[in-house]
């Protein structure tokens, strides 16, 4: 009896007391083993989550700075390669756009007298008209001969296309966009004169009456503007992004009564249709002086300046 109490007494010895100490987790070897399932249901087996599966937060919202002009750098070169049998008519579709907000523009801003209060008959022309134009073109689709100038200068600067592909293609796009404006004008001479003709008649005559140093540094800082506003819009892949982007330049040109080459071929045909054209002579000035400050503005101002900064080429 003693021999076994003895051995007894070292076992319980060579144990350490666990009172007031927390128990050690038990080992692999230890753990209980998982219970059995009932019969007849399967066995619980673990997801396996794939770790491509998992959503991807963008680190930003919109492009900016390189990235936004290397995106016009390859609009740019997509456009040069566009066959000339879909440039028409997306340059006639943009023109058609851009009619529809001059319209809406000289209908409501226009008829209002800046007597009282110019800065608001300033600011509702600008507002509510051309940014719709310029959102419908970014969202469903067109050429516009004065933002192709930024995206084809890009494409030239990063050395993604050839000067003869861009030449005729911004000649194409100018005749379109004329050609799409006209249409409006015409359609909407059609019956009695509409709100837009005598404020669009009025602007023909003052258009056509400026000295061509002031046509070329109106139309320079117009095209900035617009450049500006087709760059953000092409920054933002949602629609509220687009819309906030164009509105505010593109509000500033037509505020601040800058010189726009599609813009003016609108003002220039209602008038015509309305028999109070300033003569011919007088509109080719404007134009041809006009477009040219538009072609400065955004490849000598916006476009240079951009390339300096953030080209690679």
């Amino acid at each position: 009896m003693s021999a076994p109490r003895a051995r007894g007494r070292r076992a319980a010895a060579s144990v350490p007391p666990t009172r007031g100490r927390r128990p050690h987790p038990p080992t692999l070897s230890q753990a209980p083993a998982r219970r059995a399932a009932p019969r007849g249901i399967a066995p619980r087996r673990p997801i396996a989550v794939a770790a491509a599966a998992l959503p991807v937060t963008p680190t930003s919202e919109c492009l900016v700075g390189p990235d936004l002009w290397a995106a016009a750098a390859a609009a740019g070169a997509a456009k040069a390669a566009a066959p000339l049998g879909r440039v028409l008519p997306l340059g006639i579709l943009a023109g058609v756009f851009i009619g529809f907000g001059a319209s809406l523009a000289f209908s409501v801003g226009g008829t209002l007298t800046g007597a009282t209060h110019p800065a608001l008959q300033r600011l509702v022309f600008g507002a509510y008209g051309f940014p719709m134009g310029l959102l419908a073109i970014a969202v469903l689709g067109g050429e516009l001969f004065t933002g192709n100038a930024f995206a084809f200068f890009a494409a030239l600067a990063e050395k993604k296309t050839t000067l003869k592909p861009v030449l005729v293609r911004a000649a194409l796009t100018w005749v379109a966009n004329g050609l799409g404006v006209a249409l409006v004008a015409a359609l909407l001479s059609v019956g009695p004169a509409p709100p837009a003709a005598a404020p669009a008649a009025a602007a023909a005559a003052a258009k056509a009456a400026l000295p061509i140093p002031v046509m070329l540094a109106r139309s320079v800082l117009c095209n900035v503007c617009v450049c500006i506003a087709v760059l953000q819009a092409t920054a933002s892949r949602s629609l509220a992004g687009k819309a906030a982007g164009i509105w505010f330049p593109l509000a500033a040109f037509a505020s601040l009564g800058f010189e726009h080459s599609i813009a003016n071929q609108y003002v220039f045909a209602l008038a015509a249709l309305q028999g109070a054209s300033p003569g011919w002579a007088g509109v080719a000035t404007n134009l041809a002086a006009v477009t040219l400050g538009n072609v400065v503005g955004a490849v000598v101002i916006l476009g240079g300046l951009m390339r300096a900064g953030h080209s690679t080429a």
